[in-house]
């Protein structure tokens, strides 16, 4: 995806209120946060975007999270 296209996800469904209302339909909506310890302790990778996104929401994204893109 490009960054512009994750970021325009992110900013809609991430979102406090957009994402209260995803939680009520679906659970696992209340998972989505800036909290990636699980997926550094798996090496999963971030879209760089994604990361920029948290990491402007105030959240601390590992940078060896967002390469590899």
């Amino acid at each position: 995806m490009s960054d512009g296209a994750v970021g325009a996800l992110l900013k809609t469904v991430a979102d406090p209120a957009n994402l209260q209302k995803l939680s009520k339909t679906a659970r696992y909506w209340k998972t989505l946060s800036g909290d990636f310890g699980n997926l550094k302790t798996v090496g999963v990778p971030v879209h760089p975007a994604a990361a920029a996104y948290w990491k402007g929401r105030g959240f601390d994204i590992p940078d060896e999270l967002a390469k590899g893109y």
